[in-house]
């Protein structure tokens, strides 16, 4: 940084030093700036040049990553309640929950960052021995969501089902529903944001540092310079784990909630998602989420992150973007994952 030196007897319309070297001073300043920005650019982290995304060309590619939303599932009977049209059935094969839905269909909450004004009211599920059970929302809050996600987060054997519960008055929180007893109910909440109209997006359920646990990954106010927050559920309460700032999931209007993946890289989990441009993709560390790799892309992504694994055991993602084409991101290196 260039600075004029205090001289009282200098006179005010001169200057103490000649505009070429001020002009030398302030280029070599800007160079040193930019080499040190260069040098510090996540693509310059380990394996940022290694990233491939590439058109899909297979078929059966393709038709993974089309088909992701159609997989088979129960459906709620009449008798139960009405299901939230268009949301996704999660389901589990092990466990005391095998099935979970949104229910109760409700236009109380007018922020319509899901593509339209109806959220739902409730939540519904099977359980292992087919009977049916179901939470139901005060007028003050709604599941703003689509996906329940499903799965054990303390290791007792029960799921638990994760969900978005937004308030009228104070927006998203994050929010865990299990079996007591003979009843489901509210386990965990994180505060909520605080706002009205301001949202998180739960994208990730998985084991991200090895610790056997699954834990959760959410943007929070992903359309606003979001914020990766990592969380888990230790059987009573809720607790942020990590966190780091510039991403985001989803798109305001869209119904694809799961733009990010989950990969490994020799036992260790990588987390795949845009930055909060939604201009490129990163590449992060699961347990310390630092950045890899950086790779831009050609256009913002719109459909939910497929994995795939192939044959031979490597790892892709496949996702669709807004210039209509769909694409796949490898890694031919395997120095980032597996």
């Amino acid at each position: 940084m260039i600075t004029r030196p205090s001289n009282q007897n200098q006179p005010s319309n001169s200057f103490p030093f000649s505009r070429a070297l001020l002009l030398a001073g302030i280029t070599r300043t800007y160079l040193s700036l930019l080499s040190l920005s260069f040098l510090l650019s996540p693509a310059l982290a380990m394996g940022g040049q290694s990233l491939s995304l590439a058109p899909i060309k297979d078929q059966q590619s393709l038709d993974a990553l089309l088909s992701q939303k159609d997989k088979a599932g129960p459906v709620l009977p009449s008798s139960e309640g009405k299901a939230l049209a268009d949301a996704t059935v999660a389901n589990a094969d092990k466990g005391d929950i095998r099935a979970a839905w949104l229910t109760a269909p409700t236009t109380r909450y007018g922020h319509g960052v899901l593509g339209d004004a109806v959220e739902a009211g409730g939540v519904a599920v099977q359980l292992q021995n087919g009977a049916y059970r179901h939470f139901t929302l005060p007028n003050d809050s709604v599941f703003e969501d689509l996906v329940p996600r499903l799965g054990d987060l303390d290791g007792d054997g029960r799921n638990e089902v994760v969900l978005v519960r937004a308030y009228l008055t104070a927006g998203a929180a994050l929010s865990v529903f299990g079996m007591r007893g003979d009843k489901l109910e509210l386990l965990a909440e994180s505060l909520a944001i605080g706002t009205a109209n301001r949202w998180l997006n739960p994208s990730i359920l998985a084991d991200l540092d090895g610790s056997g646990r699954l834990s959760i990954g959410l943007v929070r106010t992903p359309h606003i310079g979001g914020q990766l927050q990592i969380w888990q559920f230790d059987g009573n309460q809720l607790t942020q784990k990590a966190k780091a700032n510039g991403f985001s999931n989803h798109s305001i209007g869209s119904r694809s909630l799961g733009l990010s993946a989950v990969l490994e890289h020799k036992g260790h989990k990588r987390i795949l998602l845009p930055d909060a441009r939604q201009g490129a993709l990163l590449v992060l560390d699961g347990r310390t989420l630092s950045v890899l790799a950086r790779l831009a892309l050609p256009a913002r992504p719109v459909t939910d992150f497929v994995r795939v694994t192939g044959a031979d055991g490597d790892q892709s993602v496949l996702m669709g973007l807004s210039n209509g084409r769909f694409y796949e991101l490898s890694n031919p290196k395997g120095d980032l994952f597996d």
